[in-house]
């Protein structure tokens, strides 16, 4: 496997990761602000670097009807069982109403099949369609569309409340960390091209700092991002940081098995999240339930492998590469 290949699987790998710990029960405040203000935006940059410009919007969303759209369904669906086994669905009235809410793809567990994550595949289908059109329909201004549609993201974020339909106002930001992934490729940035080893700590911390600083915490999935200035530096350093860290940890047998499978430890990654509080007592470190939460979710990728009609779901047949657009 080339360079190339090595370092997005590190660095999904270590995104996952940050998904994981962000959903672990008791996490510190102060690490829940660092984590939710890159590692969502890390993935649409991946997403964006893996992105084929020849593809027409319809051929595009064809390919991401199977690569996301079909995901998103087999996961909700084998949600629904955890969350009833679990409490979280307790009567056929919110049945329908969380069958409603995961066929709009509203971010909240309590008005889904306790299948939040999967927002993203949703929003990524939205943010693939309307990035395949701009390079196919207005190559010449996709700057300028992509700064007009960070200033409607981030209005709409602050003055619309209310949930929108498969996130769309998410994708309205999420297309800018798609555009910096899709130019990044152009100037091969994880391709095996060298940056002065400074660049790691100085963006790291400017990633911190941002984070910290920003009066509220970032959320993308709650449609939260602060100060959208000290958002967007903190997402931009995060996400210099973690691909530099990706290509020093390029060769991470554990990072490249997390990175194939991204796609199934993000989608089972809260009914996973409801079986380790059943495990738990409320006072465990939330460290250890994180790292029992990875545990579980790498346990069940294992699982998933033996059930090929599943596995091929989610591209985890016989260790395949999972999608390129896919997480």
């Amino acid at each position: 496997m080339d360079l190339r290949n090595r370092t997005i699987d590190a660095a999904r790998g270590i995104g996952i990761v940050l998904v994981v710990l962000g959903h672990a029960i008791g996490l510190p405040e102060w690490l829940f602000r660092v984590i939710y203000s890159c590692h969502m935006p890390l993935f649409f940059f991946l997403s964006g670097y893996l992105f084929n410009g020849k593809r027409g919007p319809l051929e595009v969303m064809r390919r991401n009807s199977r690569r996301l759209l079909m995901p998103y369904a087999v996961a909700a669906a084998i949600a629904i069982f955890p969350s009833i086994l679990f409490g979280n669905t307790t009567s056929l009235s919110q049945f329908f109403v969380q069958l409603g809410g995961t066929a709009y793809s509203i971010p909240r567990s309590n008005l889904t099949f306790y299948c939040t994550p999967l927002w993203f595949l949703t929003c990524l289908f939205c943010t693939e369609a309307m990035y395949a059109a701009l390079t196919r329909y207005a190559r010449h201004v996709v700057h300028v569309v992509i700064a007009a549609s960070l200033v409607v993201g981030c209005t709409l974020m602050a003055f619309v409340k209310g949930f929108s339909p498969w996130n769309i106002k998410i994708a309205f930001v999420a297309l800018f960390y798609f555009h910096l992934g899709f130019v990044a490729a152009e100037s091969k940035m994880l391709d095996g091209r060298r940056f002065p080893a400074w660049t790691l700590p100085l963006c790291a911390l400017g990633w911190i700092i941002a984070s910290l600083w920003n009066p509220k915490a970032a959320n993308l999935a709650g449609e939260t991002i602060g100060n959208p200035a000290l958002f967007l530096l903190a997402s931009i350093c995060g996400i210099w940081a973690l691909a530099r860290l990706a290509r020093l940890t390029a060769t991470s047998r554990a990072l490249s098995f997390l990175g194939k499978n991204t796609l199934p430890i993000f989608a089972f990654n809260y009914p996973l999240n409801l079986f380790a509080q059943w495990l738990f007592a409320p006072t465990t470190p939330w460290f250890v339930f994180a790292a029992s939460e990875m545990a579980l979710a790498v346990g069940f990728v294992f699982l998933l492998r033996r059930i090929p009609a599943i596995a091929r779901v989610f591209s985890i047949e016989s260790g395949q590469r999972a999608s390129p657009t896919a997480v």
